[in-house]
């Protein structure tokens, strides 16, 4: 499970940066969605984009129901530049992972931007089949690891769909407001949350495989990223 999350982190990493060449994540300031949670995990989702994308405010209520069990979740998700903090809302700590691998990606001066988000859709085995309409919008759909679907607009993902372990979970934007007013305090950070630092591993990511560990028959093994040299020579390997 936590390396198939790990994984959908860069896929939407790496659609963000789809066709961007400038080092900026997206091609817009800011933005503000709203996005509905169906299936396993039902519940409202709101995002804040800012500063092209390196600033992000996520707000998570959801119920999941897996299992015979209900698990509720009330989550913060806060991301500036490289630093990512989360918590649990009313509790009292939480995490904080500061993103050393992109902060290497972007301090490298050979480092293109939109041959990451290309090269990383194809090492998670992500690939483009064609386009359909989402709540009037036109959009690439992308299928790949994990069972996942993603409708994608102007580098957001509209829909998408993921299957874990017999569960379904189906996240639909409902409204998106792109050159959005952003509040400042979307990116306060809470000073009596205790927050527990770590580092983003990309030792943790195999891109190869599929939900039981093995590679989808069919598919050929992408190549295991272990380090930031790894990724380096997957990004040059087709030069």
């Amino acid at each position: 499970m936590k390396k198939s999350l790990l994984c959908l982190f860069v896929f939407l990493l790496a659609l963000a940066v789809y066709g961007q060449s400038n080092k900026r994540p997206y091609s817009y300031k800011s933005a503000y969605i709203e996005y509905e949670l169906t299936a396993n995990t039902t519940g409202k989702q709101t995002l804040y984009i800012d500063d092209w994308g390196w600033n992000r405010s996520e707000t998570i209520h959801s119920v999941t129901k897996m299992l015979g069990q209900k698990t509720e979740t009330h989550q913060r998700t806060i991301t500036i530049k490289y630093d990512t903090y989360q918590w649990v809302i009313g509790e009292k700590t939480g995490t904080k992972m500061h993103n050393q691998w992109l902060e290497d990606l972007m301090n490298d001066p050979t480092f293109d931007m939109e041959e990451f988000g290309e090269k990383t859709l194809e090492a998670l085995n992500f690939r483009k089949t064609g386009t359909e309409m989402v709540n009037g919008k036109k959009c690439d759909v992308y299928k790949g690891l994990m069972g996942a679907t993603s409708w994608v607009w102007n580098n957001i993902a509209v829909k998408t769909e993921l299957k874990l372990f017999g569960t379904k979970q189906v996240i639909t934007a409902t409204k998106i407001e792109i050159d959005a007013s952003v509040p400042g305090s979307e990116f306060d950070i809470p000073s009596d949350v205790k927050f527990t630092e770590t580092t983003l591993d990309p030792s943790q990511m195999n891109f190869g495989e599929g939900e039981d560990g093995e590679t989808p028959e069919g598919e050929e093994a992408a190549p295991e990223i272990k380090s930031f040299k790894d990724l380096k020579g997957l990004l040059k390997k087709s030069k």
